[in-house]
């Protein structure tokens, strides 16, 4: 450590210093290194150094400064014999190492997934059941692990731009219909699936040959894993939700003559499969994580009335599990950033707000957890009056969707041990004050394809048995509550409900109430008054005895 040098043999002027700290260079052949070919250098070797501790000190005389300079001379005579450094870039070769291929496309966009690992999908687009010669066909692989809806979405975003050439409003999942390739419809939910599991249950099902068998020109020259699929565009479901009439260039061609049908004006004959099917087949659970970082939740226990929905959260008796956590953020709103959770071999959604009014990265954790724990009520208060409204229903006998539910979730609480740091997900460097919590609002990971019938402060009217149901649940909670709470921006995505069938799930609702106190996003008696402005009443609501949403809840004041 006292003596200055290198690595590299050469270098340094070989001296010790004995009071010395570091390794390297001292400090006087660092400068010199730094000012080679420089002016400075010069003036650097008329400083006298002190042999002790290195530092360049104009006391320093006689023969120590000359032995120093002879020996720094030397080395430096040495280094000019070195070969000069050449510019390892300038030897890369022009050719791009990315080979301009098809498949090397397709690998580049597909990160970590060779040709053999990916499935590819071919689609064609039919309006009304007839191909749409402007959105013609289409292909492309997909990584398996890819969720359906995923690939849909992906699609949609390809067609769209054609598509609203002629429309003014794009193609959403809820207009279109998922079918495979000659009309055939897919085995029941393996539209939530990933693409993966939809290929490997279709492949090994006892109707395989159907599914399969026959593919169009652009799948059968295709090698490895592939599978054609048929998007039957709904132009009465675009309709009903865009209020837009859907132009589509379905079936026109030209006639060969009076009396003549082109091709594209036969209907198809073709007949659909339709059964349950058995499997062998087992879903595997991708759960991996990069980025993670491990952290123990204290899981909170909550109770809820079941006579009043009132709503108790208490940590005295929470479990500690351990968990990982994602550094990155997962996905971000205009308020909350949510981050990938593995806990108990399951994944969740670990959501905090970061934005609540104040600005950016400006809620404090007291703050945070306030607004989570609204948001847990929120959930719970939604599936309370959900239940007590399809109990109201099935009295009256009055049908309603039964595939929709609200979100299992639970708070958590980050426990950091002494010594410790917060994880990065949870955006605190330090974190030393015991009364401060840090929480976080969990709810199960679900496919990304999210659908909304209403916004904040919109309620549009829907067609459809979900969407009036769900406008039904509104009235009847507004009712049920004496006019105290709306609930609106209602949105949700596919999953498994938890009956275990395939259904919609509800997440991030906002409530709208006469002290605007039930959480972020609650507009007090404006929201209240904006949805009975807006709202339609229909067959659901008259079945249940539902007034107009502008003459009940005593409770609200005009």
């Amino acid at each position: 450590m006292t003596r200055c040098k290198t690595d590299v043999e050469t270098e340094g002027c070989g001296l010790d210093f004995p009071e010395k700290t570091a390794k390297g260079l001292c400090r006087r052949c660092a400068a010199l290194d730094t000012a080679r070919d420089s002016d400075a250098y010069n003036l650097i070797l008329k400083i006298p150094q002190c042999l002790s501790c290195e530092s360049e000190a104009t006391g320093l005389v006689g023969e120590g400064v000359n032995a120093v300079n002879a020996h720094r001379s030397e080395a430096f005579a040495q280094r000019l014999k070195w070969p000069p450094t050449t510019n390892q870039l300038a030897k890369v070769s022009a050719q791009p190492t990315l080979p301009l291929t098809t498949a090397g496309l397709d690998n580049f966009r597909n990160v970590g997934y060779n040709d053999a690992d990916c499935i590819k999908v071919c689609v064609e687009a039919r309006t009304n059941g007839k191909i749409d010669a402007r959105l013609g066909s289409t292909s492309r692989a997909y990584p398996p692990e890819m969720s359906v809806d995923e690939v849909l979405e992906n699609i949609l975003s390809t067609l769209n731009p054609t598509w609203e050439r002629a429309n003014a409003r794009s193609l959403q999942l809820s207009d279109i219909d998922l079918r495979m390739h000659g009309n055939q419809t897919i085995i029941p939910g393996l539209q939530d699936s990933t693409l993966q599991d939809f290929y490997e249950v279709h492949k090994r099902s006892a109707s395989s040959n159907i599914y399969f068998g026959k593919l169009p020109k652009t799948a059968a020259c295709l090698k490895g894993k592939v599978v054609a699929i048929e998007l039957w565009i709904d132009t009465s479901a675009y309709e009903e939700r865009t209020g837009q009439t859907a132009i589509s260039n379905a079936g026109r061609g030209k006639r060969k003559g009076t009396g003549q049908k082109s091709m594209a004006d036969v209907v198809s004959k073709r007949p659909r499969v339709s059964v349950n099917l058995e499997t062998t087949f087992k879903r595997r659970s991708p759960l991996s994580i990069e980025d993670g970082h491990p952290i123990s939740l204290k899981v909170a226990h909550v109770d809820i009335d079941p006579e009043t929905c009132d709503l108790t959260v208490m940590w005295d008796a929470s479990e500690t599990k351990e968990a990982i956590i994602t550094s990155s953020i997962f996905k971000s709103g205009k308020m909350k950033n949510c981050y990938k959770v593995i806990m108990e071999n399951k994944e969740y959604v670990a959501k905090r707000f970061f934005e609540v009014g104040n600005g950016e990265n400006k809620v404090a954790p007291a703050e945070n957890a306030k607004h989570l724990i609204e948001e847990l009520e929120r959930c719970e208060n939604g599936r309370w009056f959900l239940h007590n409204f399809r109990m109201k229903a099935a009295d009256v006998g009055v049908e309603v969707a039964d595939d929709v539910e609200f979100t299992q979730c639970f708070l958590a609480e980050e426990v950091v041990p002494a010594g410790k740091s917060p994880s990065a997900a949870s955006g605190l460097d330090e974190f030393d004050d015991p009364e401060v919590k840090i929480i976080w609002f969990l709810e199960p990971l679900r496919q990304t394809g999210v659908t909304r019938w209403s916004g904040t402060m919109q309620h549009p009217d829907h067609k459809g048995k979900l969407p009036q149901t769900l406008a039904a649940f509104v009235h009847y909670a507004y009712s049920e509550s004496n006019g105290t709470l709306v609930f609106a921006d209602l949105q949700g995505s596919k999953g498994t409900l938890s009956n275990g069938k395939s259904g919609m799930i509800l997440f991030d609702i906002m409530t709208h109430s006469p002290d605007g106190m039930t959480g972020v996003g609650d507009y007090g008696p404006e929201g209240i008054e904006r949805w009975r402005e807006q709202h339609v009443c229909h067959e659901i609501c008259e079945a249940l005895g539902l007034e107009r949403g502008e003459d009940d809840g005593d409770g609200h004041d005009d």
